[in-house]
């Protein structure tokens, strides 16, 4: 009897292996993050034949990839199929435990009005006009107690409501830990070829939509050191279901793309250009020229060129990251050596704005974020930012303190010559330029250089100070000048322009 028995229970305990044997237990070990999405790597161990894996609803399974990590075994096939989530019954349980909070704190809440309504009414009867003293006093005596047992259980309803409250927002977390948003999950079959007694440790990942990273920045103006005091954090969330418990991880700044073949060539061919067809109509006062529909349309069909920068990873060492949650981590804190100036445009505004010319040895390699910036420790703005070059020009908002104020001192015109050829017109313009800072300040002068679009106008001017030749071009002139504090400089402006008479000219700013 004794053997039967011991085969009986030995066979029992095997069909049990057979039957009840779930999912391969595998955990996340590597991440490497994009702005949208990321690649989830994930280690378990195998054994020869099917092997049975989940990842995530929203996970993409074509872009599985498996390494075997056993010279032993050879990958004989993978597929995937949808199924239900693993733990219906426990998410079934807090959907339930929630429901009842919530009805309990409904109760709660009517109970606290009721208490509530009977504190009012008491309070009201000790604010009547009671007609004798001794009535007043009576009924604050046998409302004493009852007012201060009615105080001291609102604030005690009160306190169970935020309990609840904080019980209801724990079970919703871990719901969300548990289906992600989801009600079914991705079951990967494996199957692996190699010997029957060995255990076989495997790597795979795939592509998951629901995680990625934001680009938080923080750059404070440090004027008196000249630099730009940078940091970089970066806000990283996941909603796999499952926390990430020091995975290495990294951040990219390229596109995922899983592409098996490459693209095929497009055919080149030159030919002549087809004639445009041109519109005409009688409700228009213009018309376009065949020349400018031409170009349009060669414009409109070609492909415009886009420059995109290199990609870049941060490696991040091992980092935990909980489902649901959005944290953030440093990644990169520097002083940036930089130039101010005080960037001034009166013909358009009295306001001064403060620019920083950065340039360093290396590119930054700052992928679009957003950004708070600072002068000297105080907020003044938040905006986008992103540098991946040597070389960048930041702006950090207007300075109250420093101003410049154009002003037409005066205006001619009229003919000359004998039989009155040609016409004239002349400006005299003051720019001043206050500075109330308790320090010198350097401002950079930008105003519009006059520019004709006929040969027969001819444009002359002076201008002190001399602008800067360097840093003016064909239609702008700049000075760069150092304000002391608290002093006031100008700039003198004259321009004068000569046309023929019967020219009707558009000469004003």
């Amino acid at each position: 009897m004794r053997p039967k028995t011991f085969f009986l229970a030995t066979t029992i305990v095997l069909l049990c292996l057979v039957v009840f044997t779930g999912p391969v237990l595998a955990t996340p070990s590597a991440v490497t993050l994009f702005p949208k999405g990321g690649t989830i790597t994930e280690q378990a161990t195998l054994t020869a034949g099917a092997n049975t894996l989940t990842i995530p609803a929203r996970a993409v399974p074509a872009t599985l990839s498996v390494q075997v990590n056993d010279n032993r075994f050879a990958l004989s096939g993978a597929t995937w199929e949808r199924i239900e989530i693993a733990h219906p019954e426990k998410t079934a349980q807090i959907k339930q435990q929630i429901e009842s909070l919530k009805q309990k704190k409904a109760a709660t809440a009517d109970t606290r009005k009721a208490v509530a309504a009977k504190i009012t009414f008491w309070e009201h009867q000790l604010s009547r006009n009671w007609e004798k003293s001794d009535d007043a006093l009576a009924v604050g005596a046998a409302l004493e107690t009852p007012l201060l047992q009615g105080y001291q259980k609102q604030t005690a309803l009160s306190r169970q409501i935020e309990e609840m409250d904080k019980e209801i927002a724990e079970l919703e977390k871990e719901l969300r830990k548990l289906t992600s948003g989801q009600e079914n999950q991705w079951a990967v079959r494996i199957a692996l070829s190699g010997p029957a007694d060995v255990r076989c440790p495997i790597e795979f990942s795939y592509f998951f939509p629901e995680c990625g990273f934001a680009p938080a920045y923080r750059l404070n103006a440090a004027m008196a050191k000249n630099a730009v005091d940078f940091s970089w954090d970066a806000d990283i969330w996941q909603n796999s279901g499952v926390s990430w418990e020091k995975v290495e991880m990294t951040l990219t700044t390229a596109s995922p793309s899983f592409d098996l073949v490459p693209p095929d060539l497009s055919p080149w061919i030159i030919q002549e250009r087809p004639q445009a067809p041109v519109y005409r109509s009688s409700m228009l006062m213009a018309e376009k020229s065949v020349a400018d529909a031409m170009t349009d349309q060669a414009t409109a069909s070609q492909p415009q060129p886009v420059l995109k920068s290199t990609t870049t990873q941060w490696r991040m060492g091992k980092r935990s990251v909980t489902s649901g949650e959005k944290q953030r981590f440093l990644i990169a804190s520097r002083s940036l050596p930089a130039r101010f100036l005080h960037l001034v445009r009166p013909s358009r505004s009295t306001k001064a704005f403060v620019q920083a010319s950065v340039s360093l040895k290396e590119p930054l390699q700052a992928p679009e974020g957003e950004a708070i910036f600072l002068i000297d420790g105080t907020m003044v703005g938040r905006g986008p930012f992103s540098m991946e070059a040597r070389e960048a020009t930041l702006f950090f908002g207007q300075d109250p303190l420093v101003s410049a104020t154009k002003t037409l001192v005066s205006k001619k015109s009229g003919k000359e010559g004998l039989i009155a050829t040609e016409q004239t017109i002349q400006w005299q313009w003051d720019i001043s330029l206050e500075n109330h800072h308790p320090y010198g300040v350097t401002a950079q002068v930008e105003e519009p250089r006059p520019q004709t679009r006929n040969k027969a106008i001819k444009t002359a001017w002076t201008l002190d100070p001399a602008i800067s030749e360097k840093k003016s071009d064909h239609q702008t002139f700049v000075w760069e000048m150092d304000l002391p504090a608290g002093k006031t400089q100008t700039i003198q402006m004259n321009v004068q322009v000569n046309a023929p008479t019967d020219m009707n000219l558009m000469p004003d700013m």
